[in-house]
């Protein structure tokens, strides 16, 4: 209602007023309107920019930090980004990554990491040295500067142009650096990464024979899902998990979705045999729901969302549940629960081929994102958080871990394959073999064996060539 009514220009002149005071207080309710997502285009008008860029020249660190947070926040709809740049504010922001004040670098590292994402923006965020500004501000041991670091790099990292500058600033090596850091640190660096070598092998970049050597190592590192996210969420025993029944491991995976993700509900569902229903292991707060995946509604739309996702093997977000034509709300009247927001995602049997072509083994269902808008960046039309492309990309990584146990614990209530099938599941399934521990590769092996020939047991000898000894465990 402030910006509506006109609010804007008596806080814009009191932004750019003598009065220190009077500026810092303006800065602080101008950040605070820019949190509304509605704001935020209104705020950043053409003729309403200009006016945020004198006072950032020669104020304090004081009124500096409040009005990053305000850039940070115009930052976020894609069509005030070119706006900003086009009003000369990159530069300002770039100077603030190596303040003295570490709020005020954690504003202008925000809205850089999302001016960033546009390729233009980011040649001329190197072309003004953000780079070595970065490489300043990540010598800070704190964490959650390295992440936001990082984050900028990602973006960074989309432009074909900076790849070279991107190598010869030393910013390879301080990558190579955060693949040791926490588990979000990690992924952002994969994520960087994947765009560097997107820019150099989709594109028609040129890099020297030195720069293609330092891209070398730093693809060889390992930045696999299991390696990048230690969290305990994502954390499984996977010997001990291999042996749980259905109905104790399904809700202990649904309560590691919703501490990943931090939803308010999740639910797994298991594909038939036969690949025609969907069932759920007690899923939370709900009696068992069996979904037809065939099934369609009145309107000739999938049954459900769930259905949906199995039968086309494709991640659906919603961030209004009820517009999307194959959401049951006949399930929320009967509970009288409301679903907002939704997420759902495939879980695919292991192999070379899990990201595309693995064949579906159930789906992974999480409704409403939790928390406030202050703490994400993806929010609907009413400010309330919905599940972001990082959620996606995280729920991945957990979905591909608890593959080969939902295989496992499913094989016993499917019908049985021949032997030719298990031997050939066998062999697909070797990529995914490598990841794991020898004593659990060991299991595998063993089971595997058992079934190709009917046997009770297997066992399993290694040869100590030294002392001549066989020894098994």
């Amino acid at each position: 209602q402030i910006v509506e009514q006109g609010g804007m220009q008596p806080l814009l002149r009191c932004y750019n007023a003598a009065h220190p005071h009077v500026r810092i207080e303006a800065a602080k309710a101008l950040a605070v309107l820019a949190v509304q997502p509605s704001n935020q285009r209104e705020m950043g008008m053409d003729d309403v920019l200009p006016q945020y860029h004198p006072a950032l020249l020669t104020a304090s660190l004081d009124f500096r930090e409040h009005a990053m947070a305000l850039l940070a926040q115009l930052a976020t709809p894609e069509v005030n980004k070119l706006k900003l740049a086009h009003e000369g504010l990159v530069s300002p922001i770039i100077n603030a990554v190596t303040a003295p004040r570490e709020p005020l670098q954690l504003h202008a590292l925000d809205a850089l990491a999302k001016l960033c994402t546009v390729p233009q923006i980011a040649e001329l965020a190197v072309s003004r040295g953000v780079l070595a500004s970065l490489l300043r501000a990540a010598r800070s041991p704190k964490p959650e500067m390295k992440l936001r670091v990082v984050r900028v790099m990602t973006g960074l990292a989309v432009c074909k142009h900076n790849v070279s500058p991107f190598i010869t600033s030393g910013s390879i090596i301080f990558l190579m650096g955060c693949t040791y850091c926490g588990p979000e640190v990690q992924l952002e660096v994969a994520r960087c990464l994947q765009n560097l070598l997107g820019q150099v092998f989709d594109s028609k970049t040129t890099v020297s024979e030195r720069e293609a050597q330092m891209l070398t190592v730093m693809a060889a590192i390992e930045v696999s899902p299991e390696r990048i996210i230690d969290d305990s969420a994502m954390t499984l025993d996977v010997r001990s998990a291999m042996e749980m029944p259905m109905v104790e491991l399904i809700p202990e995976l649904v309560q590691r979705t919703k501490k990943l993700i931090n939803c308010d509900r999740a639910s797994i569902f298991v594909l038939s045999p036969g690949g025609k229903k969907l069932t759920t292991i007690l899923a939370e707060n709900t009696e068992q729901i069996e979904v037809d995946v065939e099934g369609v509604n009145s309107d000739g739309h999938p049954a459900s969302v769930a259905g949906e996702c199995a039968k086309l093997g494709q991640t659906i977000k919603l961030r209004q549940a009820y517009s999307h034509p194959s959401f049951n709300q006949a399930i929320d009247r009967k509970t009288g629960y409301h679903t907002r927001s939704l997420l759902a995602m495939p879980i695919r049997k292991p192999g070379a081929d899990y990201a595309t072509n693995g064949a579906v083994l159930g789906v992974v269902q999480c409704i409403n994102k939790q928390g406030s808008a202050h703490d994400y960046e993806a929010v609907d039309e009413d400010g309330v958080p919905v599940f972001s492309a990082a959620d996606e990309q995280t729920l991945s990584a957990f979905c591909r871990q608890i593959a080969p146990i939902l295989e496992k614990v499913t094989l016993k209530k499917r019908a049985p394959k021949s032997k030719y099938q298990l031997g050939t599941d066998w062999v697909q399934n070797i990529a995914m073999l490598a990841q794991l521990d020898v004593y659990t590769v060991i299991k595998v092996m063993l089971d595997r064996m058992r079934d190709l020939v009917d046997g009770d047991r297997a066992s399993l000898f290694v040869l100590d060539k030294k002392r001549k000894e066989l020894w098994s465990k």
